[in-house]
């Protein structure tokens, strides 16, 4: 009796210090006595005598399926330039029109012309040489629509016989119209109003040698004058231009009709 309990004590004790015993470190070889099992190795049997019931396999881990290797996308980033360029030239307002601050224009015309003349009263004439020398003024409405005035002279040689032989006769107008430009540069006008016709005295003194109309006109009649030119800017600043003109003007005096054609130069000032 007293030798089954000291076997019982021995055995109690040798539990006791099993449990005890501090797990091995997972990066050591495991010690002979606490290898680890392989789940997947099958048990040995126990030895005979040892009444062991044999240890069943343990379950395989469910395999896990291989996810595909794809490489991580990106979201495309629009680049800055791209879209900052169209979105500044969406800010930016439109340009400003040439000399749209500018509100009046003042000029010259000169050139040469030729101009006839039919019927003329007490003149058996032909044309003679000519030309013409104008003074503009005019006031923008817009940058390229202009409010025009304009005091016209074309003078020609009278060249014949009679009365006016040699003498110069003057078509002189005051018209009002407008001028257009069609471009930066090329432009159109048309102005009408009223005009006269005269030869002026020679001499307008008394004597032996004094003209025989004394200081009244030689020839005068009033009428109407219609005038179209075509401009184009050779100089082309806000401020100034320097123009080539094609100018053609249709003068009415009832029972005589002046017709003038010249091609001229003419200069303008535009101011605010």
């Amino acid at each position: 009796m007293a030798r089954q309990g000291w076997l019982w004590l021995v055995f109690l004790m040798a539990g006791h210090v099993a449990h005890a015993q501090p797990a091995p470190d997972a990066g050591a070889p495991p010690d002979d006595d606490h290898a680890l099992i392989d789940p997947n190795a099958e048990s040995e049997p126990a030895p005979d005598g040892a009444g062991a019931a044999p240890t069943a396999p343990a379950p395989a881990p469910a395999a896990t399926p291989a996810l595909a290797a794809t490489p991580p996308t990106r979201a495309a980033t629009p680049a800055p330039l791209a879209t900052a360029a169209p979105a500044l030239a969406a800010s930016e307002p439109p340009p400003l029109p040439f000399r749209h601050d500018r509100r009046f224009l003042l000029g010259l015309r000169t050139g040469p012309g030729r101009q006839h003349t039919s019927a003329i009263p007490s003149c058996d004439c032909d044309d003679g040489p000519g030309g013409e020398i104008d003074f503009i003024a005019g006031m923008l409405l817009r940058p390229r629509l202009a409010l025009m005035v304009e005091i016209a002279t074309h003078v020609e040689t009278l060249v014949g016989s009679g009365t006016l032989y040699d003498e110069e006769l003057e078509n002189v107008a005051l018209a009002v119209g407008v001028r257009g430009w069609l471009t930066r540069r090329a432009w159109l006008e048309g102005v009408a109003g009223p005009s006269r016709a005269w030869v002026p005295p020679v001499i307008c003194e008394s004597g032996v040698d004094a003209d025989p109309h004394g200081c009244d006109p030689v020839f005068e009649r009033y009428g109407g004058t219609l005038t179209a030119t075509a401009g184009f800017e050779l100089v082309s600043r806000p401020s100034f231009s320097l123009d080539a003109d094609a100018v053609v003007t249709q003068a009415f005096y009832g029972d005589f009709a002046v017709t003038a054609a010249s091609l001229a130069l003419s200069v303008a000032w535009f101011s605010r």
